[in-house]
């Protein structure tokens, strides 16, 4: 090889007389072995089938499951990694994933979105494209973007003017009270009644009871004197 030859880049290609490599053959080369590559490296990208949330009828704070089947030409997809705890836009958070095995032995990924904000009127929130790689690498399971609807907490004014929506309140309905009122007056006059019988009687019981004890007095201070006439009658005989 000449030094001319070698300040141009020219360098000899596998000893091959008047065969030279310059850089942009040598580019042309690797681009020529890349794309014969590429096809057997790259990743079968395919749909998973997922179970989406129903498209209607959420509103703020709660909580929708996506869920998707871990499986790809008959056989079970071990994902490389869970999807992380991550905001998605304004409108969800991203909370733990957590894989599930069903009776029947299929593996599915499950997904927890929280509905994080609050329209004015009826919005369409759309959960973001996702997809699953497999540990191995050859499968790329893709998770399509699902729209559905968040419902506001209140209505929007209906006149420009900022006239509320929302009708006055009005007065709950009266309740028939009458016959309440008038068993609960029944049922005050019965425990009045029951309570003046229960003293009656307890003054009448305290009665008696110190008539028996004043009765057991005097037969008590009565039976010394009695014995005290028999002594000295027996001492007069």
């Amino acid at each position: 090889m000449s030094t001319a030859a070698a300040r141009r880049g020219e360098f000899p290609l596998g000893g091959t007389r008047g065969a030279q490599c310059t850089p942009q053959r040598a580019l042309a080369l690797m681009l020529v072995i890349l794309s014969w590559c590429g096809p057997a490296l790259a990743a079968t990208e395919t749909g998973a089938m997922v179970e989406q949330p129903r498209p209607f009828g959420h509103v703020v704070g709660d909580v929708i499951v996506q869920r998707v089947l871990l499986m790809h030409g008959g056989r079970a997809i071990e994902p490389l990694a869970l999807p992380p705890l991550v905001r998605e836009g304004v409108w969800f958070e991203r909370r733990a994933a957590r894989i599930e095995t069903l009776a029947d032995g299929r593996r599915w990924l499950v997904l927890e979105y929280q509905i994080i904000n609050a329209p004015r009127g009826q919005a369409i929130a759309r959960l973001p494209a996702w997809s699953v790689q497999s540990s191995d690498g050859d499968v790329v399971l893709k998770v399509p973007e699902w729209p559905l609807t968040v419902q506001a907490l209140a209505p929007e004014p209906a006149a420009p003017d900022g006239a509320p929506a929302l009708r006055p309140d009005r007065p709950a309905p009266r309740l028939a009270v009458d016959a309440l009122r008038q068993r609960a007056l029944a049922t005050a006059a019965a425990c009045v009644l029951v309570l003046l019988a229960w003293g009656a009687w307890w003054a009448w019981r305290n009665r008696q009871a110190a008539q028996q004890r004043q009765q057991r007095q005097r037969q008590q201070q009565q039976q010394p004197r009695s014995l005290e006439v028999d002594r000295h009658g027996h001492h007069g005989s």
